[in-house]
């Protein structure tokens, strides 16, 4: 049986909901709810197949419907430094929808509250094409796929490569258009020897990538497999090494395919802002026997340095 994993099948989504958080509903927290979220399948496509030999092809074969599927969601919420709607970070352990805040401040100042959304599939970002064995070796070329740019902006956290020979001082990079055929890298990272003969992995390399960005390679020596037909085509300068590089100007040539391909993860989803905040503490001062825990709307806690 022949099997292929369509990579580029519409990738699941989120869809974020709207956030809310409590104005003053309790003295020891602030309640953070989401309404409205959900984590969706991919877009449903329709498949068919034909059996191709030296002697010719088959009739299409019956269709099948398919799609990618999605995970649970996964929430992070995070709370503003101050009262405005700027400059977040993640609340430690806020991890469920409703979620108790006990870090807001005591004394009823209000802040900005945000919930990050993910699931297993969603911000699943790809770019350049398998690494397969395609028929045609690349010698040492400062190389770019034009094919499949990346889905998403995050970060690509592993690479495959298929050298036809193996490949020494090798690197892989992102790369984004200037103008016509004119690139710059975006971020790189050294690969070193890879193996010939089988698809290669490199995980953990964290390499920044923006959604509409190409992958590329530069190798001192071996041979990259490729195909010469059937694809989107690529950029390249030959026996150069222009990783990193900014504003290059690049020969490009149609049909070719490289079997370069990375695979990685975007942010996920994120909800709106909304405010919130704790009934104030009533920590106050003694006057005349009377606790004053307000003074011109404020709440105070000491009287000349003295609480």
């Amino acid at each position: 049986m022949a099997t292929y994993d369509d990579t580029g099948a519409d990738a699941p989504t989120i869809t974020p909901g709207t956030a809310s958080a409590s104005d003053g509903t309790s003295s020891d927290y602030v309640t953070l709810n989401v309404a409205g979220e959900s984590a969706n399948y991919g877009t449903v496509h329709v498949y068919k197949v034909k059996a191709k030999n030296a002697a010719g092809e088959s009739e299409d074969s019956l269709t099948d419907t398919g799609f990618r599927g999605v995970g649970a969601l996964t929430y992070q919420w995070q709370r503003s430094a101050a009262d405005n709607d700027a400059d977040y970070s993640d609340i430690d352990g806020a991890t469920t929808d409703p979620y108790n805040d006990t870090g807001a401040p005591e004394n009823g100042d209000g802040r900005y509250y945000k919930c990050v959304e993910n699931a297993t599939g969603v911000g699943e970002i790809d770019i350049g094409d398998s690494a397969l064995n395609r028929g045609t070796a690349l010698g040492s070329y400062t190389l770019v796929n034009k094919g499949n740019v990346a889905n998403s902006s995050g970060k690509i956290t592993s690479v495959e490569i298929w050298a036809a020979t193996q490949l020494s001082n090798c690197e892989v990079a992102t790369f984004y258009v200037v103008s016509g055929n004119n690139l710059s890298t975006r971020d790189t990272r050294a690969i070193g020897t890879v193996t010939a003969g089988s698809k290669q992995t490199f995980p953990l390399l964290n390499i920044t990538v923006e959604a509409g960005d190409y992958i590329g390679i530069y190798y001192t020596a071996g041979t990259l497999d490729a195909g010469s037909v059937g694809g989107d085509g690529i950029w390249y300068i030959s026996a150069v090494d222009h990783i990193p590089c900014t504003n290059q100007l690049f020969n490009s040539i149609d049909g070719y395919i490289l079997s370069l391909y990375g695979i990685g993860i975007s942010p996920g989803q994120t909800t709106n802002a909304d405010r919130g905040y704790r009934i104030p503490v009533a920590v106050g001062i003694k006057w005349n026997g009377v606790t004053i825990t307000k003074w011109n709307g404020k709440v105070i806690s000491k009287f000349n340095g003295v609480g």
